[in-house]
């Protein structure tokens, strides 16, 4: 199976992150990687999280 990439900035808070989202029905936030789960937005980036920076190669090599 061919594996894929998706880009997205490296968060610092999972407020800032695209994954996060607001459960409206249990007026909670979560992550998208661990849905159910209640996450303080404020938090800093857990380690669970698997959003990881590129190494400059990589970068280089998508970006040129």
């Amino acid at each position: 199976m061919a594996k894929g990439i998706i880009v997205v900035d490296v968060p610092s808070k999972c407020c800032n992150c695209r994954m996060g989202f607001v459960n409206e029905y249990y007026d909670q936030f979560e992550c998208y990687f661990k849905p159910g789960e209640e996450i303080e937005p404020d938090e800093e980036k857990p380690n669970w999280c698997p959003i990881k920076p590129l190494s400059k190669e990589v970068e280089m090599q998508l970006f040129r």
